[in-house]
Order: structure tokens, then C-alpha cells, then sequence
């Protein structure tokens, strides 16, 4: 199934969605071939050729649709003659943060590669910088040996910085 999903020409395959939003009828997180890594989950579904394409077409058209109607506008040469659509700046650029539950890092980083990650490394030239950012506090104090423990991971790890310190 990963090979089939993950081909670069799917025409003889399948196409893969994140799951199926049953009240607009349309599948969310279509993929059609490609290549690249395909997480399988729970609500994953495989999505005949046919139908993926269909529905790329139809998102093509309402893009289309909507750029005409938002005021892309047109640039008139200076001759007069006819003008040129002007096209909308594409966005190129995305960042963001999320605070994760420290029991469960595990499960919550999973969701966001899988939701936002995977939708963004997989476009054409993409290139994607994560960094994980941690904060305890121990009221209680921290225990030598887990100082010494934690230090050792981190450095071998290749931690950019760590430490400990007293509120």
C-alpha cells in the first residue's frame, strides 16, 4: 500500500486523502502520487485516480474562480493594448508554535507532522526547519543524578543549548 500510495505516477495506482468529510462530500489531505513519505492513520483513505483528479479540478476552478473575483486586476500597456492579468502574490512562507503536552509529546508532535508538516515538506523545492523547545520546573528540586543524566543526553544529543538553573 506505501508503494502504491507513494509512486510518482499514480495513474496505475491509487491517490491517498487524510480522511473523508462526509457533510461536503470531499476528501481532506488528497494526495495524488508524488512520492514522498505517506503516514498511514486510522481515517486514511485510498481514493481511485479518477475521483482525486476530479476533485483537484474542481479546487483548481474554484481558485481560478476566486482570483478573477479579488481583485488579481490587470495591467494596461503603455500602447493601450490589451491588458495583461496581473496574478496575485503566492504565499511562500509559513511559521508557527504550538504548545504540547509534556506526557504526550510523543502523540502531539505526531499530529502536527502528520496534519501541517507533511501538507508543507511535500510541495516542490520545500524546505522545513523544526526546532523543539523545552521548559521544566521541578518545585521540588532536581535530583543530582538526573542533572548529570540529563546533561549527558543532551550534549549527545547535540542540544544547540541547555542547562540548569535556580528560580
Amino acid at each position: 500500500v506505501l508503494d502504491g500510495a507513494s509512486l510518482l505516477i499514480p495513474d496505475d495506482t491509487f491517490a491517498t486523502a487524510e480522511t473523508f468529510d462526509a457533510d461536503s462530500g470531499r476528501y481532506l489531505g488528497l494526495r495524488v502520487g508524488g512520492g514522498g513519505n505517506i503516514s498511514f492513520t486510522s481515517s486514511t483513505c485510498l481514493v481511485k485516480v479518477g475521483v482525486a483528479r476530479k476533485q483537484q479540478a474542481e479546487d483548481e476552478a474554484k481558485v481560478q474562480d476566486a482570483s478573477t473575483t479579488s481583485g488579481g486586476g490587470s495591467v494596461v500597456p503603455p500602447d493601450g493594448g490589451t491588458p495583461e492579468p496581473v496574478a496575485d502574490p503566492k504565499l511562500n512562507h509559513f511559521s508557527g508554535s504550538i504548545a504540547l503536552d509534556g506526557n504526550r509529546v510523543g502523540r502531539d508532535a505526531g499530529k502536527v507532522a502528520d496534519e501541517v508538516l507533511s501538507h508543507l515538506v511535500a510541495l516542490p523545492g520545500a524546505k522545513a526547519s523544526v526546532t523543539m523547545e523545552i521548559e521544566v520546573k521541578v518545585p521540588g528540586g532536581i535530583e543530582s543524578d538526573i542533572v548529570r543524566i540529563v546533561t549527558e543526553n543532551a550534549n549527545s544529543l547535540n542540544f544547540s543549548h541547555y542547562g540548569f538553573e535556580e528560580d
